[in-house]
Formats: C-alpha cells, sequence, structure tokens
C-alpha cells in the first residue's frame, strides 16, 4: 500500500522581487536525495488544475514540485494582465533555484504542456542540472497558435509596423498588448526560436503528440526534432486520434502520463517499465485531493487579502478515467 503523499506549501520569489508560490508532493517515506520532477504550468491553468501530473509523480516515486506562474491565474502575485512569456521563463528559472537549495541531492526532471513547453525549452537552455523533459502537446510555432487561437496573425501586423491593441482576450482572459511585443522582442515566436532553444538543451528532450492537435502541427514539431544537432537524445511519440486538450480525453491523458513516468524513470534512474507498470491515481483520490487543495487556495487567498493582495484563483478541476486505454505509436520517422 503507497503511503499518503504529503503536500507542503513553499514559497519563492522571481527577479522583479513578486512571489511565486510552490506545491511538493511526496511519500512521507521519500528521503530527499529522490528525484524531484518540476510541473510546468501551461498558459491559464493554476498549480491544482496539474493535480493528476503530480499525483502520477509521487506515486511512481518521485517528489513533485508544481508552481503558479506570477502574473498569471493561481496564488502567485501578479495581474494574468501583465503575462509575458520572459516573466514565465524567470518564474521557472527561480524555482529550478529554489528546488535545487531546497533538495541539492536530488536529480531533477522537469514535465511541461502546452505554452509551458515553449517557456521551459527557453528557460532550459544551456542548464547542467536537469535530466530530461518530457513535453506534453508542447507549443513549438507560437506565431502560428497565437493566429488559429485568435483568429488573426497579430504578430505578422506588429512586426509589419501595424499598431496592435491594447489588450486581447486570450483563451477568457484580457491580457496587455505587452505580452505579443515581449514575444517578438525575445524571439520566441517562430519555429526557428523553437529550433535554437532544443539546440541548446544538453539532456534528452521527449515530446508526446496530440494526432489531430489543432493547434501545434504535427509536423512542425518533427521539423523543430529533425533539426536538434545536440547528441542529447530526442523521441517523439504520437497519442492518435487526439487533441491539443488532453484533460478532454481522460484516456489519452492517462496514456500520457504513463508514458512520462516510464521515460522519465529511464532517463533520471536508469529504471526500464511499461505503461501498464505505472500506478494511476484512482479517481476518489483525485476528487479527495482536489477538495484538499481548494482548501489550500482559499487560505491563501484569504490571507493574501488580509494582506492587501487580491489573487485570483482559477476553480477548474479535471479527472482521469483510470480503465481505458489507448493505442501509441511513435512519431512518423524524421530520416
Amino acid at each position: 500500500m503507497l503511503d499518503e503523499p504529503a503536500l507542503e506549501l513553499k514559497q519563492t520569489m522571481n527577479l522583479t522581487g513578486y512571489q511565486i508560490s510552490c506545491l511538493l508532493e511526496a511519500a512521507s517515506s521519500t528521503p530527499p536525495e529522490t528525484p524531484l520532477i518540476i510541473v510546468v504550468p501551461p498558459y491559464s491553468k493554476t498549480m491544482r488544475e496539474l493535480l493528476v501530473t503530480s499525483m502520477y509523480m509521487s506515486y511512481n516515486g518521485f517528489r513533485a514540485c508544481r508552481f503558479d506562474f506570477s502574473n498569471h491565474v493561481g496564488i502567485s502575485e501578479g495581474r494574468i494582465f501583465d503575462f509575458t512569456l520572459s516573466s514565465a521563463i524567470e518564474d521557472l528559472r527561480a524555482v529550478i533555484e529554489s528546488v535545487r537549495s531546497w533538495y541539492p541531492e536530488a536529480r531533477m526532471g522537469v514535465i511541461s504542456s502546452s505554452l509551458g513547453s515553449r517557456v521551459a525549452l527557453r528557460a532550459l537552455r544551456d542548464r547542467s542540472d536537469v535530466r530530461a523533459l518530457v513535453s506534453l502537446v508542447g507549443v513549438v510555432n507560437l506565431r502560428a497558435t497565437l493566429s488559429r487561437i485568435l483568429g488573426r496573425d497579430f504578430i505578422g501586423d506588429y512586426v509589419g509596423g501595424q499598431p496592435l491593441p491594447d489588450s486581447r482576450e486570450v483563451l477568457g482572459y484580457e491580457i496587455g498588448r505587452r505580452f505579443l511585443v515581449d514575444l517578438v522582442e525575445r524571439d520566441a515566436f517562430s519555429l526557428e526560436s523553437a529550433k535554437e532553444d532544443l539546440r541548446a538543451c544538453p539532456f534528452p528532450v521527449v515530446e508526446i503528440l496530440a494526432e489531430a492537435d489543432t493547434w501545434t502541427e504535427v509536423h512542425d514539431v518533427e521539423e523543430v526534432f529533425r533539426s536538434s544537432s545536440s547528441s542529447a537524445p530526442r523521441q517523439a511519440y504520437v497519442l492518435p486520434h487526439t487533441s491539443h486538450k488532453l484533460e478532454n480525453n481522460p484516456s489519452a491523458a492517462r496514456l500520457a502520463l504513463s508514458l512520462a513516468v516510464v521515460i522519465l524513470k529511464r532517463e533520471l534512474l536508469g529504471e526500464s517499465l511499461e505503461c501498464d507498470d505505472v500506478i494511476s491515481p484512482s479517481f476518489p483520490e483525485i476528487v479527495r485531493r482536489n477538495r484538499v487543495e481548494r482548501g489550500i487556495e482559499r487560505s491563501v487567498t484569504i490571507r493574501n487579502n488580509l494582506e492587501g493582495e487580491s489573487v485570483p484563483v482559477q476553480p477548474r478541476a479535471s479527472a482521469l478515467d483510470s480503465s481505458a486505454s489507448l493505442k501509441m505509436q511513435p512519431a512518423r520517422s524524421s530520416g
């Protein structure tokens, strides 16, 4: 029988002085040198919405660390209106440095998804203290993805000299024009920039793609991976008949997270597992954990309100059906 994972809320700070909330999770008997997996949030999701990912990690012997971006939804400081890729990159770097100080002997891996994967590729360049990155439905061509989401190529407009609106709704949240300006200034919007960032990652990187993803083209990801001249391993897998939003396909999400565990076990511990060997949280366990973490959110929000800092919390949750399965196929050959 598994030890009930313990949760620990910790705080760190980014370079601008904003507080970042982190939630660490591990079985009570986990030693400090146990490999640690940092869970990077995608845009518009809080760390509570990644509780299933974290549970997969802790149930299978890892320590997990989730966090909320600053200038974002969740319980870290700042408004999502001010969100930029640069601020997210610096947040991830700050979390890595803090984790390294909290657990200096632990091997470190990273799991990310969607826009969080583009954040990870840039933030993890040239890092020797990361053993592996697993990306789920990772965005590589931000200009193309944003054009599909927004229905207009705003980055092309800006590069071409046209003015941008002061703000724009992106997936239900009003975001300032600085978000788009930052992508151009940091050269993080193009397929070429993703290629350069991947080449600079000196550790294994694995992408788990969704075949029917309308936000990220499979051929874009394959092109990025083909261009990587790094000696570190690169792999890609395709989940058949699956869209970008894995939370809407519980069986695909379960398979993706099981595969992530298999990859991280291999790269951090040298262990060989099959997806069927991975321990999955049950639906009642997920529901119970969600209830606990809602309580954590409420307590932090009340405290911040008393201290004069109003922090928005996005109350969504997802659950996985552990009874379903999908056939997994490797990505098409890159030649």
